[in-house]
C-alpha cells in the first residue's frame, strides 16, 4: 500500500482519537468534483508530510482531508467514486461532512484549507476567521489580506495544477507516489479535455505541469542504466507460506524483451537465490497510445512446481487471463502472452495467492 492510502487510511483514526483537539481540514467545495476531491487529499497528505518531516515539538494539529458533502451523496458523484476507486481509494477511508461538526471544532481549535473555492457559504461564515491558506482557480472575490497564510488563486484548467505546483515547490518527493501522480495527471487532463486548446480551459502553467508528469513517466520507462537482477527488484510484490516464497516483479516492458538482456537466465537463477524465491512471476506491459499489451513469465528451477503455477494461472477464473504460450528458450522459463490486458498485478496477484494456499510445504 502506498503511503498516501496509508495516510488516507488513518484519518478516521485520527479524527476519533482527536475529538476534543484542535484540527487542520483540508476542506473540498460543496459541488465535491474530481479536481476537489483530488485536490483535498492530495494536498491534505502534502501538509501532513511537512509535518511530519520537520520534527516540530509539539506537534502542530494533525491534518485530515474532508471532503464537502454528506456520504450517502457520494454514489453521485461518478466520476470521484470511479477515479478514485481505480487507486484503492474506497469510501471506507474517506472522510464527509456530515462525520465531523466543524462549528464544534471551531470552538476546539480549527485551521481551514480551502481548496477549489475560497469563499464560503453563508452558513459556514462563522469558520472565516479560521481560514489559513486558499488555494483554488476561480476569479477571486476576496481579499488575500483577510486569511492569515495567504492564497494562491490564479485562472488555470484544474485546482490539480495549483496542488501539483505547491508539491514541486515544497516536496516534489511526493510526486514519487505514484497513486499521487496518477491521480493528479488524469484529474489534470480531466479538467482541460484532454489539453485541448479548442476548449479553451488550457493555460500554459497546466501544459508546463504536464510538461513535469510527461517527465516523471519517462524517467520511470528509463531503464538503462539498470541490470536485468535491478530490474526484477524495482517494482515487485512477495507471497509466502511459512517457507515458500514466490516473488512478482513488473518490469516496464514486454518480458519477451527482457529476456532477450545478455546472460538472463543465469540472472533469474541467481536473483531467486538471493530472494530465496521457489518461484518468481515477471510481469511485461506495453503502453502505445491508447492501447496496452501484457505478456508474463513463470521461472523456477523446480519444474513441477512452476508447472503447476502456470496451470492453476491458465485456468484461473474460466480462464480470466487469457494466457497464450509464447516460444522462449530460457532453461525453467514458461512465457506467456497475456490476452486480457486490463488484468495488472493486482488481478493476478490474487490467483498466485490462492496456490500458495493449496499447496502442502
Amino acid at each position: 500500500m502506498s503511503s498516501f492510502l496509508n495516510y488516507l487510511a488513518s484519518t478516521k483514526r485520527t479524527l476519533a482519537s482527536q475529538r476534543h483537539m484542535g484540527l487542520h481540514v483540508v476542506l473540498s467545495n460543496e459541488a465535491c468534483d474530481l479536481d476537489s476531491a483530488v485536490s483535498a487529499t492530495v494536498y491534505a497528505f502534502l501538509l501532513n508530510s511537512l509535518q511530519q518531516k520537520a520534527y516540530v515539538i509539539p506537534m502542530p494539529m494533525s491534518v485530515i482531508p474532508v471532503l464537502n458533502i454528506a456520504r450517502e451523496e457520494y454514489s453521485l458523484k461518478t466520476e470521484v467514486v470511479y477515479w478514485l476507486g481505480k487507486y484503492e481509494i474506497h469510501p471506507d477511508i474517506l472522510i464527509f461532512r456530515n462525520e465531523i461538526d466543524l462549528t464544534k471544532q471551531h470552538e476546539i481549535g480549527l485551521k481551514l484549507t480551502l481548496v477549489d473555492h475560497h469563499v464560503l457559504p453563508p452558513l459556514d461564515a462563522h469558520l472565516d476567521p479560521d481560514i489559513v491558506f486558499i488555494i483554488d482557480h476561480r476569479k477571486l472575490e476576496r481579499t488575500a489580506v483577510s486569511v492569515s497564510g495567504g492564497m494562491v488563486v490564479e485562472p488555470v484548467g484544474s485546482c490539480c495544477t495549483l496542488v501539483t505546483e505547491q508539491i514541486l515547490d515544497k516536496d516534489s518527493s511526493v510526486l514519487k507516489d505514484n497513486t499521487i501522480a496518477s491521480l493528479l495527471y488524469g484529474t489534470i487532463v480531466l479538467d482541460t479535455v484532454n489539453f485541448n486548446e479548442a476548449a479553451k480551459k488550457m493555460t500554459p502553467k497546466d501544459v508546463r505541469i504536464d510538461r513535469v508528469f510527461q517527465d516523471l513517466v519517462e524517467a520511470k520507462t528509463n531503464v538503462s542504466g539498470l541490470t536485468s537482477e535491478q530490474l526484477l527488484r524495482k517494482d515487485v510484490k512477495v507471497v509466502s507460506s511459512e517457507d515458500f516464497r514466490i516473488g512478482i516483479a513488473s518490469v516496464p516492458m514486454m518480458v519477451k524483451d527482457y529476456l532477450q538482456r545478455k546472460d538472463v537466465g543465469r540472472d533469474l537463477s541467481k536473483h531467486c537465490c538471493r530472494q530465496d524465491y521457489q518461484i518468481l512471476v515477471i510481469l511485461g506491459a506495453n503502453h502505445t497510445n491508447e492501447t496496452i499489451y501484457r505478456d508474463m513469465a513463470v521461472f523456477s528451477t523446480q519444474i513441477d512446481l512452476r508447472d503447476e503455477l502456470v496451470l492453476h494461472l491458465c485456468n484461473a477464473e474460466d480462464r480470466r487471463l487469457q494466457l497464450q504460450p509464447m516460444g522462449v528458450n530460457i532453461l525453467g522459463c514458461s512465457t506467456f502472452l497475456q490476452g486480457n490486458t486490463a488484468a495488472s498485478r493486482k488481478v493476478i496477484l490474487p490467483y498466485v495467492k490462492d496456490w500458495l494456499a493449496k499447496q502442502n510445504i
